[in-house]
């Protein structure tokens, strides 16, 4: 195991850290108007999704689609809703702090 392994490894111990507190801050927020609406088009079946995507003004169902089967399996609470945002957010730290491990040094 060389230095750039350890540092991963404590990077994604704090990460992790970081994502646990977020989840319990996040408990105490209320849904905000974009989580309201992404509900709003999610909630029913698959062809009411479709229908709904419209009046949401985005212009493809893509973005609907992993909230809307997290939905169907974990239900509608509102850390599922929060999901699909959470892993986003987690993914981009890691792959950027990957790319400037591999610039750097």
């Amino acid at each position: 195991m060389d230095a750039s392994d350890g540092r991963t490894f404590r990077f994604l111990r704090a990460l992790l850290g970081l994502l646990a507190l977020h989840c319990l801050l996040l408990s105490f927020r209320s849904l905000w108007i974009d989580e309201f609406r992404t509900f709003h088009v999610i909630s029913g079946s698959f062809i009411e999704l479709l229908a709904r995507v419209p009046a949401s003004h985005l212009p493809s169902p893509l973005p609907f689609l992993l909230p809307w089967l997290l939905s169907k399996v974990l239900g509608t609470s509102e850390f599922v809703l929060r999901l699909p945002s959470l892993a986003a957010v987690l993914l981009s730290v890691y792959f950027l702090y990957r790319f400037a491990l591999l610039h750097t040094d």
